[in-house]
């Protein structure tokens, strides 16, 4: 099994015709079939069925595709690694980050990822909290970075760890016609704007409501773009729940002291098991705890001057 007939499998597999596949790898159809017939020599099975309309993945081309996408991230991952430790540009970090965590984990501890690790390409991209072990195990993310809120009452995987605590605050525009609501009872007629699509925000806000005695909000909105909600929040006199150094550090937003008990939010880092003792894994996280250490629920580089419609 070598690599090049992985890559093979893994085009024909994506592209669904021998066609796209070489033009994929820049390759010959002959010289990819010849990669997929010896992958299946070695196997002693097929891995497509083959019909006039294209190739499909046969059972055992389903077992085999998410291993084959494991073994070449794999595969790069030791090459980018290897090229770190000889101090050669081009090694890539690919942290995920739920909505959440994009707000409150400022740019400052990225920052100091780039200077303690100049060498690493970094790339961050945003998923729901659900796709994180997926794209973790498909060697897609090497790292992910996930907002738990205390209202989902639930315990962390065995490999999730623990990196800063905070929490949550209904808010609105400051100095807007919501700023000045005391009580849930004044929010009844409010616009909502739930930064969770799985609906779970909007059940406990539905719960508070009930629990003291009123209908739940009945105009609401669902975006899962943290700065794009914050942002609706903010021109629309809107109401919205994020974390509360957010609230505290950005200019235009006041919090609404409604919720007799605020829920809180831990952020936690969940790291794909096969790079757990990667170096670069361990070193952006080593630079983490450092600069998430005695915040006390401070975000690190939100200023009050900072303006969340820039």
């Amino acid at each position: 099994m070598k690599p090049h007939q992985l890559r093979a499998f893994v085009a024909l597999a994506e592209g669904g015709n021998l066609a796209k596949a070489s033009q994929r790898l820049n390759k010959t159809a002959a010289a990819i079939s010849k990669s997929i017939r010896e992958l299946e020599a070695t196997f002693n099975i097929e891995l497509f069925n083959r019909t006039a309309k294209g190739m499909t993945l046969s059972d055992g081309g389903r077992v085999l595709l998410p291993r084959a996408r494991a073994i070449l991230a794999e595969r790069t991952r030791a090459d980018q690694e290897l090229r770190m430790l000889r101090e050669e540009q081009g090694a890539l970090l690919r942290v995920g980050v739920t909505p959440a965590v994009s707000v409150l984990i400022a740019p400052e501890l990225i920052e100091r990822c780039l200077l303690r690790m100049p060498s690493i390409r970094l790339e961050l991209h945003e998923y729901p909290r659900d796709q994180m072990a997926q794209r973790l195990d498909d060697g897609t993310l090497d790292l992910a970075l996930h907002g738990v809120p205390s209202y989902l009452h639930q315990d962390p995987e065995q490999r999730d760890g623990l990196l800063y605590e905070t929490e949550l605050a209904v808010v609105a525009r400051a100095g807007g016609p919501l700023s000045e609501a005391r009580s849930l009872d004044d929010l009844r007629h409010a616009v909502w704007i739930y930064m969770d699509s799985r609906g779970h925000q909007q059940a406990y806000i539905d719960e508070c409501f009930q629990s003291a005695g009123l209908e739940p909000p009945a105009r609401f909105l669902v975006c899962s773009a943290a700065v794009l909600a914050m942002s609706m929040t903010l021109q629309m006199d809107a109401v919205a729940i994020v974390a509360r150094p957010v609230a505290d550090f950005y200019r235009g937003i006041a919090v609404l002291p409604v919720l007799p008990e605020p829920p809180s939010l831990s952020v936690y880092s969940l790291v794909r098991p096969s790079v757990a003792a990667s170096a670069l894994v361990e070193m952006f996280l080593s630079v983490a705890r450092d600069a998430l250490k005695n915040q006390a629920g401070r975000p690190l580089a939100i200023h009050r001057q900072a303006s969340l419609q820039a």
